[in-house]
């Protein structure tokens, strides 16, 4: 096995009010990866059983006949046999700290960016330099751009640390560059239709249409005013149809903003045959071919240091996340006279639009298809097991931490001792409660408040059997604990102060003996 896919069905859904490119891009992964894969069979980790059945018939959908397998946090253990956590988002703190119950060497964690200009993904990446990342995790991120990005959220957050604490060793996942992917057969089964969809929308043979697809959030997402004064240049000498919506029937497909990192749009243009006018930004940067697949159009953005107002509002909550991203948009100046000299060229040169879209087809089939980027990703989670593998244990635990696991999550007994009036120590004795007889103890034990909240380990079963091995004559907890054998000490003492609790043994102290 490779990886357990983390599965949230919010993420991989597309089927609802406001899909995003997330979403998009999870569902691709997902489906591919049911198709692709070299596992069998694919393992997901997952919260509950309702979430492990819709992990199954997600997969059983595009691979039938197999018999997926889940893994829930109570069974985390055997991610070690799987050895490795995919999750389809950046990696996060809490998941390192969840994985030190089992050992840092446990299993490998994997993620993949998406967006990194909001407040909670920023965060996110600058707390993973406090908690226990490995050399043996990852978060894959899907252009050169986003991982510039990364990068430099490490390096202010290590430069804060070692001011303000005097640290000098920092660990930090790898950071390969995996595209997002493209179902390339798909999209290259939609051009037979072409024909059909430019009739049903009144268009005529000779019409030049460009789409503008994506989220049309002129406030936050992408101004299209360059797009707007490009295109009425081209008005003066061809007849021109600009479709913001679908794509199956347009001839070229014109996309600026720090939310994006990647952008599906350009490579399922690409895969569908189309040429693509793009602006030079982000991950288009590695998509879009200038001159070979369509244009990339030159884009300015403000110098360092010209921000420092924006991110101040935005950290103090004076804007909202949209008004952050959409004012950083505003200071990013797009070619236009470039922008129209490449529908320009397109309009004028069928040949041209022919080639590049073949252009763009090709690329997409040799580097952006998912069956490609599954290859990708299993064979980034070998060369991570293999990192794990070779790597230096750790230091033993202490006496006092047994399993070293989590600082903000201690043993309760441990972080609030001092709240009762005293510990339980092996010199206490257990007595029992006078005229108390099995039965009475048992129907006590199947009252619904004698089991609520109890651990999950604990039944009135277990709770009865405690009670008579007490006996008659009272047992010291030292004794108690030393009769149990291979049981666990820590919920024999749980479970003997639960009956305490219900009226069924008296605690004697030791002092009061004396």
């Amino acid at each position: 096995m490779t990886a357990a896919i983390h599965f949230e069905a919010e993420a991989y859904q597309v089927n609802h009010g406001k899909p995003m490119g997330r979403h998009f891009a999870g569902y691709g992964f997902l489906s591919a990866f049911a198709r692709h894969s070299s596992d069998e069979p694919i393992t997901g980790y997952v919260r509950n059983g309702k979430l492990g059945q819709d992990f199954c018939s997600f997969i059983q959908e595009f691979r039938p006949g197999s018999s997926p397998n889940v893994i829930v946090p109570s069974k985390a253990a055997a991610l070690k046999q799987v050895g490795c956590f995919f999750t389809p988002s950046p990696i996060n703190a809490s998941q390192a700290w969840q994985r030190e119950l089992h050992g840092s060497r446990a299993w490998s964690l994997c993620g993949v960016n998406h967006t990194l200009s909001s407040a909670r993904a920023m965060d996110g990446i600058t707390d993973l330099l406090v908690a226990p990342i490995q050399p043996w995790d990852a978060i894959i991120c899907t252009s050169n751009a986003s991982r510039d990005v990364i990068r430099r959220l490490f390096a202010r957050q290590e430069e804060h640390l070692s001011r303000r604490l005097g640290a000098s060793r920092f660990v930090r996942p790898q950071l390969p560059v995996i595209p997002l992917g493209v179902d390339c057969e798909a999209q290259a089964g939609r051009v037979a239709g072409r024909d059909e969809a430019r009739a049903a929308l009144g268009l005529r043979p000779d019409d030049f249409v460009v789409l503008f697809l994506g989220r049309l959030s002129f406030h936050a997402k992408a101004n299209p005013a360059p797009m707007y004064l490009a295109l009425e240049r081209l008005t003066r000498r061809h007849r021109v149809v600009l479709i913001e919506c679908g794509w199956t029937a347009n001839e070229q497909i014109a996309e600026d903003n720090i939310q994006e990192t990647f952008g599906l749009t350009p490579i399922e243009a690409m895969a569908a045959g189309l040429p693509v006018v793009v602006i030079d930004w982000d991950g288009y940067k590695d998509t879009v071919r200038n001159g070979i697949d369509g244009f990339a159009v030159p884009t300015i953005a403000a110098p360092p240091g010209s921000g420092h107002a924006l991110a101040a509002r935005h950290g103090l909550e004076i804007d909202s996340y949209d008004s952050y991203i959409g004012q950083a948009s505003t200071a990013v100046s797009v070619d236009i006279d470039a922008t129209a000299a490449a529908f320009e060229r397109l309009a004028s040169e069928p040949d041209l639009r022919r080639r590049m879209g073949e252009s763009g087809a090709a690329r997409a089939r040799e580097v952006f298809d998912w069956k490609v980027i599954i290859r990708a990703y299993e064979n980034l989670w070998q060369e991570l097991g293999k990192l794990r593998t070779a790597a230096e244990p750790g230091p033993p635990p202490s006496p006092r931490q047994p399993r070293p696991f989590w600082p903000a999550r201690p043993d309760p007994f441990e972080l609030f001792a001092s709240f009762p009036s005293a510990e339980l120590s092996g010199e206490h004795r257990l007595m029992p409660m006078p005229g108390m007889h099995e039965q009475e103890a048992s129907d006590r034990l199947a009252l619904k408040l004698s089991l609520v909240n109890v651990s999950p380990d604990i039944s009135s079963a277990f709770l009865l059997d405690l009670w008579r091995q007490v006996g008659g004559e009272g047992l010291t907890i030292r004794n108690m604990l030393a009769a149990q054998g291979g049981s666990s000490a820590a919920l024999t003492v749980r479970g003997l102060l639960w009956l305490a609790k219900l009226g069924l043994l008296h605690l004697v102290d030791p002092a009061r003996r004396q």
